[in-house]
């Protein structure tokens, strides 16, 4: 951890409210059988720790200018080895504008949200994230209106960021949230051009107890792989048992094959809290079915738990992780498309509106997809994590 020093805010004449930005994160992760071959010595931990300094102030015709620096720090315990991982970098760096409606204009290096972060969030469960150098416009607050945004990733998770990945888009929503983007992702990367666009469409309801979410999503554009046709639909349905007590199912496909001409760009998502706590499940090449319970009683604490079911959208393209990346594949398709079942349990425990702890636990239990690729002798994989975080208040 970096040394750090909390500086008092800074009132200055004519400019407003100046204040300090500090936000602590460290967790601790054990593994078990990550590679699911139980002949193999296979336990690792790993240890990340994140820190967050900054500052953020008024300036004159509302204007505002927030300034955020990170140091994140990971050591990775192995059967290979033992590992270390540093870096600093300017997280945050932009000017806003505001109206009687809210911010509705951001220039600078920012973290950019669409909705539920399916396409496109900061994944900041990541010890580094994800933000954009970046021009953003919204109109009508938190509201009906339009939302435009057109920027370069600015820093990304290790093995995502390259320095020529732009992302742009365009949306209107209503005031229940539903709404109609479309996406442009373009990236070179050795020689190798993507530019891929993405129709995105969401629709949520309600009925007494009853809620629902659907969202589907067309893609077209060209890869290194050839012209890219692909889907993604999501629908996910709750039931209100009390006023703090939920239950749900839920399932998400997106498709897969073609050599990868039909296999679905996930873009910039947060994937971690989608399709089970051990990110083991990306939104690609997916069958995907859920059911699970969400309580939050009255107090500091909040649980939840779920099961999951993973299939292969089609079996000849490969198991795509939680960051995207290609798992396993069988290009025969023989070994089928079951790749597993995920159980998960989380806790949190919110101590005011400055601290947090939380834990959760995974039980991984692979399909005949992977017991096949691994050539058999597969066992479980197990997954648990701790983590904590103070945010300094003024």
């Amino acid at each position: 951890m970096v040394p750090f020093i909390i500086l008092p805010p800074m009132p200055l004449d004519g400019f407003g409210d100046w204040k300090p930005i500090v936000q602590i994160r460290d967790r601790y992760e054990h593994r078990v059988n990550f590679d699911f071959d139980k002949g193999l010595a296979d336990v690792t931990a790993s240890l990340h720790n994140r820190v967050r300094l900054g500052f953020e102030g008024e300036l004159p015709d509302e204007w505002k200018v927030r300034v955020v620096y990170q140091h994140s720090y990971s050591h990775d315990w192995t059967p290979a080895g033992n590992f270390r991982f540093e870096k600093n970098n300017i997280r945050e760096a932009f000017f806003s504008h505001a109206d009687d409606q809210g911010e509705r204009f951001r220039l600078g290096r920012q973290p950019i949200k669409v909705d539920n972060q399916r396409l496109v969030g900061p994944n900041d469960w990541d010890n580094i994230g994800r933000t954009f150098d970046a021009v953003r416009w919204k109109s009508g607050g938190r509201g009906a209106g339009w939302d435009f945004f057109l920027g370069k990733l600015g820093i990304a998770p290790n093995g995502e960021y390259s320095k020529n990945a732009m992302l742009g888009g365009i949306g209107v929503r209503n005031e229940q949230r539903d709404h109609v983007y479309l996406f442009y992702k373009q990236d070179r990367q050795f020689g190798l051009s993507t530019n891929v666009y993405t129709l995105n469409f969401v629709d949520r309801g309600t009925h007494r107890q009853f809620d629902h979410t659907l969202e589907l999503s067309a893609q077209a554009g060209t890869t290194p792989g050839g012209d890219l046709q692909a889907w993604h639909g999501s629908a996910n349905v709750g039931m209100w048992f009390s006023p703090n007590l939920r239950g749900y199912v839920e399932t998400n496909w997106a498709s897969g094959g073609g050599g990868g001409t039909h296999t679905f760009d996930n873009l910039y998502p947060t994937n971690h809290d989608k399709y089970g706590y051990a990110d083991l499940q990306g939104l690609r090449n997916v069958r995907h079915y859920a059911a699970g319970l969400e309580w939050d009683p009255p107090g500091p604490f909040e649980f939840d738990t779920s099961c999951h079911t993973f299939r292969l959208y089609d079996m000849r393209d490969a198991w795509y992780g939680a960051g995207g990346q290609a798992k396993f594949i069988d290009p025969s398709g023989a070994s089928g498309r079951n790749v597993g079942s995920e159980w998960d349990i989380r806790g949190r425990f919110n101590g005011g509106d400055d601290w947090y702890l939380d834990a959760g636990f995974s039980l991984f239990m692979p399909g005949s997809f992977v017991n096949s690729v691994q050539g058999g002798n597969v066992g479980n994989l197990t997954f648990g994590y701790l983590m904590g975080g103070w945010y300094f208040k003024s």
